[in-house]
């Protein structure tokens, strides 16, 4: 018994790695489109992070947190549509 437990845990242990390491890839932050001035005097970002949480982040965040895709090859908000909307 004591082996068959042993290797429970195990299994139980590379599961849960395998499913945690999967929900970082499907839910890893990604810019949708930038907004113009949309952060006081600078340009903004606007990041989803999962199906429920989205954020604007200043262009200097943006860049800093490394966030894909790069900054300069988002869509401007006002030429991408409605990007936003929840027909996504």
């Amino acid at each position: 018994m004591k082996g068959w437990r042993a290797n429970r845990k195990t299994f139980s242990t590379t599961v849960a790695l395998r499913r945690a390491v999967l929900y970082s890839i499907l839910m890893k932050p990604q810019g949708i489109y930038r907004e113009r001035n949309g952060w006081g005097d600078q340009h903004s970002a606007h990041v989803k992070y999962d199906e429920h949480q989205e954020l604007d982040l200043s262009e200097d965040r943006y860049r800093a947190r490394g966030y894909q895709p790069p900054f300069d090859q988002l869509p401007w908000k006002d030429e991408a549509g409605d990007l936003d909307g929840k027909s996504r």
